[in-house]
């Protein structure tokens, strides 16, 4: 910790150039913000000349090395900001993520997470960009790395539907509903049943999960520690990623439940949500998860799609605004286009730090919010 502070006030500089930025109220276009945010991601790609995007960069430690499971699913969101901005540096910035991971994946077909040990999270993420490279691409190699990685994960999982081999601090994890939503994805693109099985077995697992007051237990990274937003928004998008594949009713009723306990604290108490919250709902810190507010805002944009309930549509660009606002800019080329782990910026989730996935669901809503926005413009 003193060795941090002493590299925090050797880069004063730097320090005072982030929180004066953070301090802006101005928001621009979302173009303006989208490309920002694009090229802060492919600066994070330059920095190890490995094709991953680096994990983070720290006021206090600089630019940390390439992360394989948010590279991973990086690469949808640059696919797609390439078809937006029609700038295809962010498509090729994909390409050479995916070619990277090709050659990190073991001969398991694990993924090993930044500290070289096999993933079930990480792996399960990383199957996302290489389906979505193999459908652009054609190039077969994504997808038998994306079969290699589900056989992996059909492999371990328990006999309950959960993982705790392989699994973060060995503990079974609600949010590892997005691992089920990628194996329903690969189910699709190879109509291996055992994909789709193994799935469902971790969603019935999951559902089982959630309480009365829409709560579900082990959403946390850690043993007795409050779940983060990221987390507890990770599980619903598992959920209602699953539910657009399968058509299980029972899928997106959990979501609403859940979402509704949300949106009704959104709503009243807390005007943007808080970085924590415990089974009860109640918030025991003041201090706000930017990775977990990026989610939340698409989280609410596609459920505004399937019942278009304007109170959602509402909350998403309230919470968008408040990310624009705190969007690095005019900066130190390392931070500028970044969003800080934490506000504020001391914060316990990455602090002094910005995240690549913070970035990574930034661009994601504002993509969603974007294609809302031109369907109510022409009435589509």
């Amino acid at each position: 910790m003193l060795q941090q502070l002493f590299t925090l006030l050797r880069n004063a500089d730097e320090l005072f150039v982030a929180l004066r930025a953070m301090r802006g109220t101005n928001t621009h276009e979302d173009s303006w913000h989208l490309k920002l945010a694009g090229d802060w991601l492919v600066r994070a790609q330059t920095v190890h000349h490995d094709g991953g995007y680096a994990h983070s960069y720290a006021l206090h430690a600089g630019w940390q090395p390439s992360y394989p499971e948010t590279t991973g699913y990086i690469i949808p969101t640059m696919l797609r900001l390439s078809d937006h901005l029609g700038d295809a540096r962010y498509a090729d910035s994909a390409v050479n993520a995916g070619n990277w991971l090709l050659g990190i994946q073991q001969p398991d077909g694990a993924f090993p997470d930044i500290a070289g040990q096999k993933q079930v999270f990480d792996t399960g993420q990383i199957i996302e960009g290489l389906l979505e490279l193999h459908r652009r691409t054609g190039q077969v190699g994504f997808l038998d790395a994306a079969i290699r990685a589900g056989d992996f994960l059909t492999g371990c999982q328990d006999p309950g539907g959960c993982w705790t081999a392989f699994s973060y601090n060995g503990l079974p994890h609600t949010y590892y509903t997005r691992v089920a939503a990628n194996l329903l994805h690969l189910h699709a693109a190879t109509g291996d049943g055992k994909y789709r099985t193994a799935a469902l077995r971790n969603l019935d697992w999951t559902l089982s999960q959630q309480g009365a007051n829409g709560y579900f237990a082990s959403m946390s990274f850690e043993p007795g520690s409050l779940p983060l937003l990221h987390t507890i928004i990770y599980v619903l998008e598992g959920l209602l990623d699953s539910y657009r594949i399968t058509g299980d009713e029972k899928l997106m009723t959990a979501v609403r439940i859940t979402a509704g306990k949300l949106v009704a604290i959104n709503n009243g108490r807390d005007y943007i949500l808080q970085a924590r919250y415990n089974s009860a709902w109640g918030s025991p810190c003041r201090e706000h998860c930017t990775t977990g507010l990026a989610q939340w805002a698409g989280l609410l944009l596609d459920i505004y799609s399937l019942d278009h309930v304007a109170e959602h549509r509402l909350l998403a660009e309230r919470t968008l605004r408040f990310l624009k606002t705190r969007q690095l800019r005019h900066a130190d080329p390392d931070i500028s286009g970044a969003i800080s782990g934490s506000i504020p910026l001391w914060g316990s989730y990455f602090r002094f730090a910005f995240n690549n996935w913070t970035i990574k669901f930034f661009i994601d809503a504002l993509l969603r919010w974007e294609q809302i926005t031109s369907e109510r413009t022409t009435g589509n």
